[in-house]
């Protein structure tokens, strides 16, 4: 099995390190982390993807997912604002990602509230509550290569019970 973590952006100030990219080391599988919707491609059945929001770039990344789900491919995205809300996402941008998010098997979040109105627009999905918490220590002085083995969809530490494939 190998995991691919798809964010739309690796800037090391981005979200994506602190929500996911900062527990490097946490998952027993080999992890790719990218930002180039072309590598899920390459998964397989069993595989696993971990979707952090939307890049206009990617196109039609639902039709892409729905592929991928038909190979056998564990679609998991993580949450962490009310994107719908946000500065400086067009509605192309934040229709791709309803219709990406759609397509998903499971979804983490980092609010009750965000909680909340994902259940009302992704009903099929599992929902995940994660809630933020603050970066580690040089968490997000310390890029992450390439690939690498990573830790948990969200912000809480990995443990007992906790994993990125929580349903």
């Amino acid at each position: 099995m190998k995991v691919l973590a798809l964010s739309d952006s690796l800037a090391p100030w981005h979200s994506f390190w602190i929500r996911f990219g900062q527990y490097a080391g946490a998952l027993p599988w080999p992890v790719q982390i990218s930002d180039d919707a072309a590598a899920i491609d390459a998964l397989g059945p069993g595989d696993r993807l971990l979707l952090y929001r939307y890049a206009l770039g990617w196109g039609d990344l639902a039709a892409r997912l729905q592929q991928a789900r038909s190979r056998g491919v564990l679609i998991v995205a993580d949450v962490d604002d009310y994107l719908w809300q946000a500065q400086g996402w067009s509605r192309e941008r934040l229709l791709g990602c309803t219709r990406a998010l759609r397509q998903c098997d499971v979804i983490t979040c980092s609010t009750t509230p965000l909680l909340e109105q994902l259940r009302v627009m992704v009903p099929s999905a599992c929902l995940v509550l994660i809630p933020n918490t603050a970066a580690k220590p040089n968490a997000l002085h310390e890029p992450l290569g390439p690939s690498c083995p990573c830790g948990s969809a969200g912000a809480a530490p990995p443990g007992p019970g906790r994993t990125i494939w929580p349903c």
